[in-house]
């Protein structure tokens, strides 16, 4: 080994710096969390056959777009298109394992205590709206935690969102498979899994709306924005990554179809869905002061805090304080409360996850750059 190869850390060349960073992503996170909370603590309050000034406006602005109460839908497919435009990204310059081990370190770790929250809330019974209090016990809890609720029958979901997370774990695993495909022939992972989804709709029964068919049916989404990707760092061309977009949108279209039981009644998911594709690829090159700025930095760090907490809170704040304080107030007080609960869990779980990542890989980077040097 030369001298050289013993140099200190200090000396050795830093990871080089992130270029083409898309600010607009972080925006966008940060409207796709705001989005999903107010979504559910709609759901609550118009279930109650409430009504409250904000829920109600909204809805008569979005109305005539045919676009689902309460933004139903948006905030989803808004989270499931910005992620497959992220990891599609990253997918260029992690190895297959290395890409699932650090999706699942930043996934499971903060669902699982999330789980636990939830757990403790739903003990009480006090959030019938989220979860039945018989999901409360300790075999549910361990079933929920490695998605096991989702395929075996008579088991109870505690958080009900995380049904998406699900769907982005299969999407990890399977991009993590097809890493050597896609940085050789970047197009063949998404018309694979077209291929797969459209063969699996077609021989699931329709009367199945089970995991499988949620998954197939959702899925798609996550390859348009891989496809969004690959179109904008130009590894294919627009063309191409227009007919594989277009066929992945139809594959959600026919699954709306042919579903039954799977997607709510009253329609405009369709639309939805394109109108949020438009967003994604007018904001996502975003870079002006709003978007680079160090309030939606910070709050672009947070938003997955806020997709696992904002139920299990939102939801016993309005069961403790909408008779007493009327549902207006509850429901400001209930947004607070989210984002409170959000800074915390980022604060002791998500951000010492996050910064025990980072200082893994410059450690890694270090022993590369002296394995390269020796």
């Amino acid at each position: 080994m030369t001298a050289t190869a013993t140099a200190p850390a200090s000396t050795l060349p830093s990871p080089p710096k992130q270029t083409g960073y898309l600010y607009g992503l972080d925006a966008l996170r940060v409207a796709g969390a705001v989005i999903i909370a107010y979504t559910h603590l709609g759901q609550w309050i118009t279930g109650k056959k409430k009504h409250w000034p904000v829920g109600d406006f909204i809805n008569d602005v979005t109305a005539p777009l045919h676009i689902r109460a309460d933004l139903d839908f948006i905030g989803v497919a808004l989270f499931l298109m910005v992620s497959g435009v992220v990891t599609t990204k990253v997918s260029f310059r992690e190895q297959p394992l290395d890409f699932l081990k650090r999706r699942a370190i930043r996934i499971m770790p903060p669902l699982w205590v999330a789980l636990v929250i939830s757990f403790l809330i739903v003990s009480t019974g006090l959030v019938k709206e989220m979860a039945s209090v018989d999901a409360a016990t300790l075999p549910q809890l361990l079933s929920n935690m490695w998605f096991g609720v989702y395929f075996v029958p008579g088991n109870l979901i505690l958080l009900p969102v995380v049904w998406t997370l699900l769907i982005q774990m299969i999407y990890f695993v399977y991009a993590s498979c097809t890493i050597p495909l896609l940085r050789r022939w970047p197009w063949l992972p998404s018309a694979l899994a077209a291929a797969i989804i459209s063969v699996t709709t077609s021989l699931l029964p329709q009367v199945v709306s089970g995991t499988l068919r949620t998954v197939v049916a959702f899925i798609p989404m996550i390859f348009i924005g891989q496809l969004i990707s690959l179109a904008h760092s130009k590894k294919i061309r627009f063309d191409v990554a227009m007919l594989l977009g277009a066929i992945h949108l139809m594959l959600f279209i026919r699954a709306d179809l042919v579903s039954k039981g799977l997607f709510r009644a009253g329609g405009g998911y369709e639309i939805c869905l394109l109108i949020m594709v438009g967003v994604v690829l007018i904001c996502m090159t975003a870079n002006g002061p709003i978007a680079r700025s160090a309030w939606i930095k910070t709050l672009s760090k947070r938003t997955y805090s806020v997709y696992l907490m904002h139920m299990p809170v939102s939801y016993i704040v309005m069961t403790l304080l909408d008779k007493v304080i009327g549902t207006s107030w509850a429901a400001l007080v209930a947004f607070v409360a989210i984002a409170l609960a959000s800074e915390l869990f980022y604060r002791l779980v998500e951000g010492p996850l996050d910064r025990w990542l980072g200082k893994r890989s410059r450690r890694e980077h270090v022993a590369d750059t002296r394995g390269k040097m020796a």
